[in-house]
Formats: structure tokens, sequence, C-alpha cells
């Protein structure tokens, strides 16, 4: 309670906070475009929309990125990744499925 009660108080903090997760946010659906086409998104989560969703996760878990496949079976549900190595091994990894799948 303690912690919270300090966050709700710092108003810089908010600020700030809230600034980084909109720029996150931008950032996330900017990567994504680059592979999907149909992508609905806030700012900390995005789904995007494709017909091979089951494949996707099924990579994406077996390189240790957990995603949410949705219950339809054709969308999946990213959220933000923390630190910059966490970024880059999201970008890479959608690179390395996207060459594997489009062969």
């Amino acid at each position: 309670r303690y912690v919270a009660k300090q966050a709700l108080l710092d108003q810089k903090w908010q600020k700030s906070n809230r600034e980084q997760l909109m720029s996150d946010g931008k950032k996330m659906l900017t990567l994504l475009s680059t592979f999907f086409q149909e992508i609905e998104g806030q700012t900390l989560f995005h789904t995007v929309k494709c017909a091979e969703a089951k494949k996707w996760h099924t990579q994406l878990a077996k390189r240790g990125i957990l995603v949410r496949l949705c219950d339809e079976g054709d969308a999946l549900r990213f959220g933000l990744p923390r630190e910059q190595s966490q970024w880059l091994r999201l970008k890479d990894t959608l690179r390395d499925i996207w060459s594997n799948l489009s062969r």
C-alpha cells in the first residue's frame, strides 16, 4: 500500500510513466505493422489477427516469447516489452518466424 500511495501522490512520475507507455505503445504498433496487417491496439496491449495465429503462437512460445492466443484461434495479443534487450529479442524473433513461415 505504501508504494501505491507514493505512486498516486507522485504526479511527476505518473506523467513520465504515461508518456513512456504511450511511446512504447506506438513503438509496438510500428514493430507489429512490419509483420501483420490487421492490428488493434491500445497502449499496453496489441492484438493482431492472422490466419496462422496458432503457428505464430507455437513458434513464439518455443523461443520463450509469451503471447496470448485468442479463444477464436485467429489472433494473438502482445504486451509491451520492458527493456531494450526484450524489444530487440522480440523484433529478431518475429523476423525469424516471418522468414520461416513465408517459405
